[in-house]
C-alpha cells in the first residue's frame, strides 16, 4: 500500500511540475503574442508526453546521455520562462501592458537569459568551486 502511494505521489508531482515548467509558460506567451488560448485537452496531451519523457529519464538516467541534456536544458528554459511569465502577469495586474509587446519582451528575455546562463555554465566549472570550498572548509576545522 505504501509503495502504491509513493508511486502515485511521484507521478502526480512529476505531472504537476511538468505542466508548470514546460507547458504553462508557453501557453501564456502564446496567449500574449498570438491572442489565442490552447484547449485544455491539448495542454493535457503536451503535459502527458513531456512527463512521460521525464519519467523515462529518471528511470534510465545513466543510459541516455542525450535525454539527460534535453531534460536539463528543458528544465532550465522552463524555470526561466515560469519566472518571467509570472513576473509579467503580476505586472499586468497593476500596469496595463500591451499583450503583444509583453509577449515579445518575455520571449527575448527568456532567450537572452538562457544564452547567458549557458555561456556562464561553459565558463565556470562548478566542480572546481565545490572542491575549492571543501578545501577551505577542511582547512578551518582544527582537530582536538
Amino acid at each position: 500500500m505504501n509503495n502504491i502511494f509513493q508511486s502515485a505521489l511521484f507521478f502526480i508531482i512529476i505531472f504537476t511540475l511538468t505542466y508548470f515548467l514546460f507547458v504553462y509558460p508557453f501557453e501564456i506567451i502564446n496567449e500574449f503574442i498570438f491572442f489565442e488560448k490552447e484547449e485544455r485537452r491539448i495542454s493535457f496531451l503536451y503535459t502527458l508526453v513531456i512527463s512521460s519523457v521525464l519519467v523515462l529519464y529518471y528511470r534510465y538516467q545513466n543510459k541516455f546521455k542525450y535525454l539527460r541534456f534535453i531534460v536539463h536544458e528543458g528544465v532550465a528554459i522552463g524555470f526561466i520562462s515560469f519566472i518571467y511569465v509570472n513576473i509579467f502577469l503580476i505586472l499586468n495586474l497593476f500596469l496595463p501592458l500591451n499583450s503583444f509587446y509583453a509577449g515579445l519582451i518575455m520571449l527575448i528575455l527568456i532567450i537572452f537569459t538562457f544564452i547567458l546562463s549557458y555561456y556562464f555554465k561553459l565558463i565556470f566549472d562548478i566542480n572546481r568551486f565545490v572542491a575549492l570550498f571543501n578545501d577551505i572548509m577542511r582547512s578551518n576545522i582544527k582537530p582536538n
